[in-house]
């Protein structure tokens, strides 16, 4: 696992996972900035970025999501 800190590094972790077309688990404490970094990260190059706090969130919010096939 690699740690990386919030700020600039992580924005530049995200954006450089977000080209290589790999995924990044972002696992932290509650109120570091995680979601904020992240949204950073994608308004810089222009991506689409919708924020899901799982934890304010319900089963059946979660229905009709999309999910990769194939």
């Amino acid at each position: 696992m690699l740690t990386i800190k919030i700020g600039r590094p992580f924005v530049d972790f995200v954006k450089l996972c977000y080209a290589a077309k790999q995924p990044a688990l972002v696992i932290g404490r509650h109120g570091v900035g995680k979601s904020q970094s992240l949204e950073t990260a994608a308004k810089e190059p222009g991506i689409n970025f919708i924020s899901r706090d799982l934890s304010l969130m319900e089963p059946p919010d979660l229905v009709g999501l999309p999910r990769a096939v194939g």
